[in-house]
């Protein structure tokens, strides 16, 4: 069985769900430190052919100490509707937007307090939008007290998985010899293929090719990647 660990982000890019489409199972690594420069609340779209970062406002309050499971949401002067606001305005005109901004919509105006309720659900949503089936499950209800590499070889052994597939921007971080029964495969996007339209070559979230591509995205996912080893 092979198995993704992954915290969950803001309307994260393709590669995020080509990742989950590809394993048997996804772990959610949620409980572990929040990391105000990660994309666990921001990501980029385009808007006016302008690459535009988004970012969700959280609480501040126990900045170093709170974990992802526990950061909350912070409401005040209309935040998150300026961010739908962004939304609609960069993709309204996209072929696939009245498909699926009326869901997103929802999910923004129902002020969950915590973000990873909010991130979760907009996951949730486009993971059936794309049709994937993939067994979810998170880290915090296995109660593992190891950290870095060493909490992921004891969530893929707690999973009895025997490949680990992980971004290829880890391959510093996951140290295999720690993997010795555990075979570790990295990922990248395959750029004659890829997804992204950026002149950079950058990716913008998954709304940005949902809007573009609709139910195609799923199939565009499974060209654009690659395993690399």
């Amino acid at each position: 069985m092979k198995i993704a660990i992954t915290q969950p982000c803001f309307i994260p890019w393709p590669g995020y769900f080509w990742l989950i489409n590809y394993v048997d199972e996804l772990v959610f690594l949620d409980d572990v430190q929040f990391d105000y420069r990660s994309w666990q609340h921001r990501n980029f779209i385009d808007l006016n052919k302008e690459k535009i970062l988004l970012t969700i406002p959280v609480h501040q309050k126990n900045r170093s100490k709170e974990r992802i499971n526990e950061k909350k949401i912070y409401y005040e002067n209309g935040n998150l509707e300026k961010i739908l606001k962004k939304i609609y305005y960069a993709y309204e005109r996209a072929p696939f937007f009245n498909k699926y901004f009326k869901y997103i919509e929802k999910i923004f105006n129902d002020k969950d307090e915590y973000l990873i309720k909010f991130n979760l659900k907009l996951i949730f949503f486009i993971l059936k939008e794309l049709n994937i089936k993939t067994k979810i499950s998170s880290s915090s209800d296995l109660k593992i007290k190891e950290k870095k590499s060493d909490l992921i070889y004891e969530i893929c052994k707690k999973k009895n998985c025997d490949r680990y597939i992980s971004t290829i921007g880890a391959k510093e971080y996951i140290k295999k010899e720690k993997f010795y029964d555990i075979e570790v495969n990295f990922y990248s996007y395959i750029k004659k293929n890829s997804l992204s339209i950026d002149e950079n070559g950058n990716f913008f979230s998954i709304l940005h090719y949902l809007f573009h591509y609709g139910p195609e995205t799923i199939n565009k996912l499974k060209s654009s990647f690659q395993i690399l080893n």
